[in-house]
């Protein structure tokens, strides 16, 4: 896999991510900005939603099982899955400093689960509010 970071200290652009506060000049409170996973159909409801308040809370919105492919197993949403991928790393981050075991309601440890099987094309999957493997 192409990796967009060669050559650029990969650390600070984290760094600046996941350890600074910013908000995005675009961005606007109390819109729900959603999108599709890779595979529903359109309009099928299964899809990803994110809402910040006027106080700059976060909330996370998924129906389904969702998945993002990389652009080589046929992604439409390459920037969500881009993102989707910083969201993991900001959560190994958080846990390796303040470590938390989370569990969905069925039991099965929460993590953000990455296949890089080729035959899969490359897939994030999130489902059911809870990120799960």
């Amino acid at each position: 896999m192409e990796h967009l970071l060669d050559g650029v200290d990969s650390e600070v652009m984290l760094d600046v991510l996941l350890r600074r506060n910013w908000w995005p000049r675009e961005l606007k409170a109390d819109v729900n900005y959603c999108r599709d996973h890779d595979d529903s159909p359109r309009g099928s409801g299964d899809q990803l939603a994110v809402r910040f308040d006027r106080y700059g809370d976060a909330y996370l919105y998924a129906k389904g099982m969702l998945r993002f492919r990389t652009d080589g197993g046929g992604g439409d949403s390459l920037r969500v899955r881009t993102a989707l991928m910083i969201l993991a790393e900001a959560i190994r981050l958080e846990n390796a400093e303040n470590p938390q075991t989370c569990f969905s309601t069925c039991g099965t440890r929460c993590i953000l689960s990455y296949s890089n099987n080729k035959s899969e094309g490359g897939v994030l999957w999130v489902t059911s509010g809870i990120i799960v493997s």
